[in-house]
């Protein structure tokens, strides 16, 4: 069984757990797990125990977990746990690969426009996307087109694969390196060439 998106589970002694089996199709994840505390779910009303400590609508409960709910009481609200499946290291392979194939995807699109895509420095927080010499045959138009829609993908493959997880910037440069665009502060790009 894999649960769904709201699951319901009793605590037991203070403490709420779930065990589920992840279907062997899955390829190696971060998943996201969530819990809270509620009283405003008619369907999963708190039982009267619950209700006796902290209200019936949950209008008792205090601490820093403790959000309004719109019947004027409150809800608990857990932190979020990320949990590697099956392992940290299985994971980061996946999103290596993953990044590697789409990077191979891209080199066959746009009738081979894109020569490579390549860290700039040291790491993915800046990113050269090399490009043919057909380039400097496109019209103006096409160029801007053609950095709205790849810049941002790239950047965006970049920041999703986990190669880099703060804000990507991603230059357009010709076979040589020369600059062909540059990323604006607030978005976009400059076309230099």
């Amino acid at each position: 069984m894999v649960p769904g998106p709201h699951t319901i589970i009793k605590t037991q002694g203070g403490k709420a757990e779930l065990t589920f089996d992840i279907p062997a199709d899955w390829k190696p994840a971060e998943f996201a797990a969530s819990a809270m505390f509620r009283f405003n779910l008619d369907d999963h009303p708190q039982p009267d125990t619950i209700k006796s400590i902290y209200g019936e609508f949950g209008e008792k409960m205090t601490g820093d977990l403790a959000r309004d709910n719109q019947l004027g009481g409150k809800n608990a609200t857990f932190e979020t746990v990320t949990v590697a499946y099956p392992s940290a290291e299985a994971v980061k392979n996946q999103q290596s690969n993953t990044f590697d194939e789409a990077i191979s995807e891209l080199k066959t699109m746009r009738d081979g426009i894109i020569l490579d895509v390549r860290p700039r420095y040291d790491d993915w927080g800046s990113v050269n996307v090399v490009v043919s010499e057909s380039w400097y045959y496109s019209p103006e138009h096409e160029k801007e087109r053609f950095v709205d829609q790849l810049g941002e993908l790239v950047g965006n493959m970049v920041k999703n694969t986990g190669k880099y997880e703060d804000h990507v910037s991603v230059y357009f440069v010709d076979s040589y390196g020369a600059d062909l665009t540059t990323p604006k502060v607030w978005g976009g790009w400059k076309i230099k060439k």
